[in-house]
């Protein structure tokens, strides 16, 4: 994880988050035809509740259950080479963050929340529409052609999810809470570490 990727992730994501007052509640009337990507691992009756369910802010504040020693083993290392950086920006985003000590390396994702499940499904379409238009200002800045798409759609994580090229990132639903996994060695790991942070927000 570089800190220009983590940067750019943090940028990104504050311009949706800064967009919020500007999204109406009818907002999901308008990115409706967008796709989404369901969570197959659970039955059609928990995918109806959560696409409707509001999770509580206390889930953000506690990393959606997600520990030091979850993240410990998905770099299968032991817990106590890692320390524990997570950080409370706002009542409505936090960082949580598990790294190596003296290094960069680690686990580490956002966890934001909307005040309804209308405005979470805006503000990750609004993230779509941020994502192309960084991917061709960079190309027109570099005077080169990326050849990966900007957007890749994940499948089984949240409601809908997918990795962000420009900034190498994971974004998740669920429910009215987006997840952004930061880069890893592989997409993989970042997958684990998004589908046990959305099991863990589902329980709260």
């Amino acid at each position: 994880m570089t800190t220009y990727r983590l940067s750019l992730s943090f940028i990104l994501l504050m311009a949706v988050l800064g967009c919020e007052s500007e999204v109406p509640d009818t907002a999901s009337q308008s990115v409706s035809d967008s796709p989404t990507v369901v969570d197959r691992s659970e039955t059609d009756d928990t995918e109806g509740a959560m696409n409707n369910k509001i999770v509580p802010r206390a889930a953000i504040a506690a990393c959606g259950g997600f520990t030091i020693d979850d993240a410990a083993s998905i770099l299968d290392v032991p817990a106590s080479q890692l320390e524990d950086r997570s950080e409370t920006y706002s009542n409505k985003l936090n960082l949580c963050s598990f790294q190596k000590q003296g290094s960069a390396d680690g686990v580490g994702f956002y966890l934001s929340i909307s005040d309804s499940v209308e405005r979470a499904k805006a503000e990750m379409e609004q993230g779509r529409g941020m994502a192309d238009l960084a991917q061709t200002t960079i190309d027109q800045l570099t005077g080169s052609e990326s050849q990966e798409e900007a957007l890749k759609n994940a499948e089984s994580l949240g409601e809908e999810a997918y990795f962000m090229e420009v900034n190498g990132t994971l974004n998740i639903r669920v429910g009215n809470v987006q997840i952004q996994v930061f880069p890893m060695q592989d997409q993989q790991q970042m997958k684990r570490v998004g589908r046990m942070v959305a099991m863990g927000l589902k329980k709260f």
